[in-house]
């Protein structure tokens, strides 16, 4: 962004900015200042993320006896419920 406007200065040292030319009292003298600032310094930082997550990792498709089994006993011991699991294939859910 490139930017004009104009330092006032008076004999004691008082300094003001203005947008337009400033009226002048005797003792006052105007500098007109062209500043140049990137942009990038009115932008908030941008948080970005990239998760990846491996084939490995998902789920199986079929879930064993055993693993129905840990399933049950997680929920059981979690809850202090008796659960039935049962696993059903998607054709048995249409």
């Amino acid at each position: 962004m490139k930017t004009q406007f104009f330092l006032k200065l008076n004999a004691k040292g008082s300094a003001s900015v203005t947008k337009g030319r400033p009226a002048l009292n005797w003792d006052e003298v105007a500098i007109s200042v062209t500043m140049d600032v990137p942009d990038m310094l009115f932008r908030k930082p941008q948080l970005n993320a990239v998760i990846s997550i491996p084939e490995s990792a998902a789920t199986p498709q079929n879930i064993d006896v055993e693993m129905q089994d840990n399933i049950r006993e997680a929920i059981e011991s979690a809850t202090g419920l008796n659960i039935r699991l049962s696993v059903q294939s998607e054709e048995n859910n249409a």
